[in-house]
């Protein structure tokens, strides 16, 4: 379903993505961990198609990013971090605006705002949402298009306990049957709602395998490897 093929990317002289190669099965649940700067957010905004890659190449439903760069995001559905919400719109129309731009009826709303639990919110304006309710519109309107991917970038940060207890089952449920690749850096989260990991450092794959060995010490190495080259401790080259 999510397939990369030594994918690399360059921001200026920085080498961002290095050498990606990996395959995400139909259906999988997958963390992409990591600390700040380790490349997972530009990593999603590659697949999503919002920025291309600058070697290697991509697939999301066996359309390449480099070919078929909008049948890839009619099979995927991208949460940003930080949502482009408007907050000076309600919620009706802040989705009529995403609908329109997926070029979805107009005619839809009434029955997504039923889908996704929404009608009581639906004449609130989005400044006055807490960031849980929020972080669910933001995956409300990557649903819009009834995706079959996912890509998720660290939706959970900064939300208090309850708001994030909610908007995991609200993921846990709407989710179902889609493939996602969520990243995060909270190994907890990613434990609840994932299969399998993939650990990135400084743009690196570093490690894949099932969230069980999570707990064994090869994983804990890497990522405290990575933390520590984050923290300045340690000097890791960067590639070529």
């Amino acid at each position: 379903m999510i397939k990369l093929h030594e994918l690399g990317k360059t921001v200026g002289t920085q080498h961002v993505l290095i050498d990606l190669s990996l395959d995400i099965a139909e259906g999988e649940r997958v963390a992409l961990l990591g600390l700040r700067g380790s490349g997972k957010s530009i990593l999603l905004q590659v697949l999503a198609g919002y920025t291309r890659p600058s070697y290697g190449d991509a697939s999301i439903a066996e359309f390449s990013l480099r070919t078929h760069r909008q049948k890839v995001k009619e099979h995927a559905g991208y949460a940003p971090r930080e949502a482009p919400l408007w907050p000076e719109l309600n919620v009706s129309q802040y989705l009529k605006t995403c609908l329109a731009f997926r070029g979805i009826a107009p005619q839809q709303l009434a029955q997504i705002l039923q889908r996704y639990e929404l009608e009581e919110l639906a004449e609130h304006k989005i400044s006055s949402l807490n960031r849980g309710l929020a972080q669910q519109l933001n995956l409300v309107q990557a649903l819009l298009h009834d995706p079959r991917v996912l890509l998720l970038d660290d939706l959970f940060i900064d939300l208090d306990l309850l708001e994030s207890i909610r908007l995991r089952s609200f993921l846990q449920t709407h989710a179902q049957n889609r493939t996602f690749l969520l990243a995060t850096h909270d190994l907890t989260l990613a434990s609840t709602l994932c299969e399998r990991v993939i650990l990135l450092d400084q743009g690196r794959l570093v490690f894949d395998g099932p969230i069980e060995s999570t707990q064994k010490p090869e994983f804990i190495d890497e990522f405290f490897h990575a933390r520590e080259v984050a923290d300045g401790k340690m000097a890791r080259p960067v590639a070529p």
